[in-house]
């Protein structure tokens, strides 16, 4: 009942809005800028509808995100138009999207600091070669698939890609070689608004954020190579390796930049967390946007210098806590506006005109995914529990995609908008499925919080099961009971069969994991120690003249103790309540199963109760 009058109170809720808009839309008002009442209004409206939208999604058990992309859709200046005619005007306009285009530089700048706040240099160098090998696996294996997969399209079923039909063979190669590089695309925006809406932490999550965060940077760099090289493939002059070498330094000095911007904001970010600690949510947004220009006007990647400050902060401060936690406070309504204008952008028409490479494109990337998450898993000899689950969070594509497409579009003539429209196609598929597999993955790892609160609730019912008197059990088995030698030798192999693997399966897993948190619980307990000892010096030292210099003293100590233990409270949380983990018990299962064949023959007595008959029994 509770379940039905939240859906009724989210739909009233919606249709509330929708009225008011289109009472608004009504009333005659001046061309909509920011400030009038239509567009103010409007702005209000996207925040409200998209979130009672990924409310009403969170009920249905799907992503919120799927919610905000769904409301862009529905009033956005696409839809509107193709169901009410092209005389209606969309509730979101156009003119209001390009009203919030600043909320693109804050997202920007949202995600790559909290991307690069969860970068950390511990957690790095167990999973950096992981990262690598499982990205550079899929792209290999994604690029060859797309690249063949374009030119046996052009060549046998050109309607699939009408605008290459009758093209030269470079323009074909070309064309080939930019989709195999999109087909590598991943978005760090999605996995973030993913990971921070479901509360997710774990091993998983910090993988998948690490190779979508690797991906989008090597996309961008890739897609500004590709444009150079088909340029000149394209020239009357043809390719040399001369003018190819020619257009590096232009794009190293776009990473160069960035990453000197990324530097310089990380240690402002320090100083001013160090020194000042006021009014942080009003630095941190006005830094976001004076680091973002600087590196517009130096031509730096925007995305790197911010993925740079983050990290910077998190691994050589003890203010990555305080800046992470201040840029979650503003993420969800950040998250809610950019998914819902970003979703009210995309040309559904062009959905149509690609379907089927799109979906060919989809399947081979699945394939990849799977194929590179897994080996490179087994290459390394990672856990079971990621080897089966990290390929679902690669799929989402989003706002980064089409912009690097929009440079194609521009930059490749006569085709590039053509191929523009295509990439637009697959980020409108992998923008709605991407983000279902990616909660499904993380669900079937345990690591999101509605999954981690089942296992506590699954493990809190297991502790009430009443537990029957084992004493008899304990007892050892007489060997003298079985007269046949070859099944007390085989009985003797199975018991030591079963010991091995209680101390794989559950016994060594259950030290590492107590080995971890005694250790994290120690260095907890030293900088509380070393904590208290500053707090004494803080409140019996005559240096403080005024309580107010005290006080601030005193918060200090407490933001330092905060930093300190960051890492300490990240590994408590992730600590899975389940003693052990169900895929662990399935691989227990799986590893039992099979040791003795069912066709084996054994000399035993009968036993009395074997003959006794069962009134219970049809049998007998």
């Amino acid at each position: 009942m509770r379940r039905i009058l939240d859906f009724a109170a989210l739909f009233v809720t919606i249709l509330v809005l929708l009225g008011i808009m289109i009472w608004l839309r009504d009333v005659d008002s001046p061309t909509a800028t920011f400030a009038n009442p239509e567009s103010v209004a409007a702005t209000g409206f996207i925040m409200l509808a998209a979130f009672s939208m990924g409310e009403f999604f969170r009920l249905l058990g799907a992503p919120a995100l799927l919610g905000y992309i769904a409301a862009g859709v529905l009033f956005g200046p696409n839809l509107t138009p193709m169901v009410f005619g092209p005389e209606t005007d969309a509730l979101f306009s156009q003119n209001v999207i390009e009203n919030l285009a600043l909320i693109n530089v804050l997202t920007i700048g949202v995600i790559g600091t909290l991307g690069g706040g969860e970068l950390k240099i511990a957690e790095l160098k167990e999973n950096l070669s992981t990262i690598l090998v499982s990205f550079f696996l899929v792209f290999v294996i994604v690029f060859a698939a797309t690249f063949g997969a374009v030119l046996i399209i052009a060549d046998h079923f050109p309607s699939l890609l009408p605008f290459l039909e009758g093209r030269s063979r470079m323009d074909i190669y070309a064309a080939a070689m930019l989709f195999g590089v999109f087909a590598a695309a991943m978005s760090p925006a999605v996995t973030l608004a993913i990971i921070q809406e479901n509360k997710a932490s774990g091993k998983l999550s910090s993988l998948t954020l690490g190779t979508v965060i690797i991906a989008d940077l090597t996309l961008v760099g890739l897609v500004l190579i590709s444009i150079q090289f088909c340029n000149i493939l394209l020239s009357p002059e043809g390719f040399t390796t001369a003018a190819l070498l020619s257009k590096v330094p232009a794009i190293a000095a776009e990473f160069g930049y960035g990453l000197l911007v990324g530097v310089g904001t990380g240690i402002a970010f320090v100083i001013y967390l160090r020194f000042v600690k006021k009014e942080v949510l009003f630095f941190t947004v006005a830094l976001i946007f004076f680091a973002s220009y600087i590196s517009t006007e130096l031509h730096g990647e925007t995305l790197l210098a911010f993925l740079t400050a983050g990290f910077l902060v998190q691994n050589f401060s003890k203010q990555g806590h305080t800046l992470i936690h201040t840029l979650e406070t503003i993420s969800m309504p950040v998250f809610v506006i950019y998914f819902m204008t970003q979703a009210a952008t995309l040309d559904l028409l062009t959905v149509a005109d690609y379907v089927w490479f799109t979906v060919i494109v989809f399947l081979l990337r699945a394939v990849a995914f799977f194929i590179g998450s897994r080996l490179a898993v087994d290459l390394l000899g990672g856990d079971e529990t990621v080897r089966r689950n990290l390929w679902f969070g690669y799929f989402s594509l989003a706002g980064v995609d089409l912009v690097l497409a929009a440079m194609v579009g521009n930059a490749i003539q006569p085709w590039g908008p053509d191929f523009q429209a295509v990439i637009m196609a697959q980020v409108v598929l992998h923008i709605t499925i991407g983000p279902p597999l990616f909660k499904f993955g993380l669900d079937r790892a345990g690591e999101t919080e509605g999954s981690r609160k089942q296992t506590a609730e699954e493990a809190e019912a297991f502790e009430n099961i009443p537990i029957a008197d084992t004493s008899e059990l304990e007892e050892s088995f007489p060997s003298h009971r079985f007269e046949d030698p070859e099944l007390a030798e085989r009985v003797d192999e199975l018991r030591t069969i079963l010991v091995d693997l209680h101390s794989d399966f559950i016994a060594e897993p259950l030290r590492a994991k107590q080995a971890a948190l005694d250790a994290s619980l120690r260095e907890a307990s030293e900088e509380l120690a070393e904590a208290l000892d500053a707090l004494h010096v803080v409140l019996t030292s005559d240096q403080y003249t005024t309580p107010q210099k005290r006080a601030e003293a005193v918060i200090d100590v407490h933001v330092d103790y905060l930093g300190a233990i960051a890492d300490n409270v990240q590994t408590w949380e992730q600590i899975n309540p389940e003693i052990v983990h169900h895929d662990r018990i399935q691989e227990l299962v799986e590893a039992v199963r099979g040791r003795e064949e069912f066709t084996s023959v054994y000399r035993v007595p009968h036993e009395e109760f074997l003959l006794r008959p069962d009134d219970e029994d049809p049998a007998t």
